[in-house]
């Protein structure tokens, strides 16, 4: 019976013991998971790119000087709060808690400033996505898109891979994480031969990252024009299948100098039977079925003949018309 009574009080500390580190251990996780909340919240803060902006690789040294008179004594600021004095603020293997707006101040005046954020070479903390790029047609317009893991701020531009080629710098801003640009290049023309590649840059910042992403475009590779319109589709005598279409409206003429080809898919109600890979240089098709049918559906994509560039997307499926 006396027993009982000592092993419980032996055992008691500890019990206490193992719950105080778990509580201890469970607090900490609290604290990380609210410094993570808090990283995210803030990095949509930014609502352009600073004028003075500091990229440091993760894991560097960095050393800020603030350019003031030797008169009074400089303090230092990061998103207003005080830190040390010193003409000199020095920060050690720099992460994303290091991030931010740092200010130097000398007797209460402001004397200068730089935004830090953090570039990374082994992720990729901003975008979620390569950059796609597109042009519909030879007119020197191209779309490029991308995607991000939340917000985010953008500088973008774009220059020829030729010797004293200027850069040309194009302002965009959007908050979501799906992301657009259309942009025209400078001093194109359709007819000339392209031996310089165009090489779009962007540029992204959150509150506490940098990131860089650049694609070389070589128009030849990224000519991908929309679907054909107008898409006729006639049956004949249950067998004789007549279907016509026009270019695209948004490719440029004349279309004797910018030929496209064409393939079609057509499936007939009566098997189900799908038809692909008719290679078509004209304008219409006239298919003689294997057998009748009451119906056929067509549907048909387009790409420059020439070009060993992409398909556009299919059209929309377009039914017969019973003549």
């Amino acid at each position: 019976m006396d027993k009982t009574p000592m092993n419980y009080q032996l055992l008691k500390p500890r019990a206490l013991f193992e719950g105080e580190t778990l509580l201890v251990k469970m607090w900490f996780l609290f604290l990380r998971l609210l410094i993570s909340i808090a990283t995210l919240a803030s990095c949509s803060e930014l609502d352009g790119f600073p004028d003075k902006l500091s990229i440091v690789e993760r894991a560097a040294d960095l050393t800020l000087i603030c350019e003031a008179p030797a008169l009074t004594e400089v303090t230092w600021k990061l998103n207003g709060i005080a830190l040390q004095s010193g003409r000199q603020h020095t920060l050690r293997n720099v992460d994303q808690p290091d991030a931010g707006n740092y200010t130097c101040w000398q007797s209460g005046i402001m004397v200068n400033h730089t935004y830090l954020v953090v570039s990374e070479k082994d992720r990729s903390p901003i975008f979620s996505s390569a950059i796609h790029c597109r042009a519909r047609t030879f007119d020197g317009n191209i779309t490029c898109s991308w995607q991000t893991r939340g917000a985010a701020t953008f500088k973008l531009k774009y220059y020829r891979r030729i010797p004293d080629s200027s850069d040309h710098f194009m302002d965009y801003s959007n908050s979501g994480t799906n992301h657009s640009y259309t942009f025209s290049v400078k001093n194109y023309s359709p007819y000339a031969e392209e031996y310089n590649p165009i090489i779009f840059v962007v540029e992204a910042i959150n509150s506490v990252a940098y990131q860089k992403q650049q694609v070389v475009l070589h128009m030849e590779n990224i000519i991908i024009p929309d679907p054909p319109q107008n898409i006729t589709v006639t049956l004949e005598a249950r067998k004789i299948l007549n279907v016509s279409w026009l270019y695209p409206c948004t490719w440029i003429e004349p279309y004797s100098y910018f030929p496209l080809q064409f393939q079609m898919e057509y499936k007939s109600k009566k098997r189900g039977r799908t038809v692909t890979g008719v290679l078509i240089d004209g304008l219409s098709k006239v298919i003689n079925l294997h057998s009748r049918t009451k119906n056929c559906r067509v549907r048909i994509k387009a790409k420059d003949m020439f070009l060993n560039s992409p398909w556009s997307e299919w059209s929309e499926w377009t039914n017969s018309i019973y003549v």
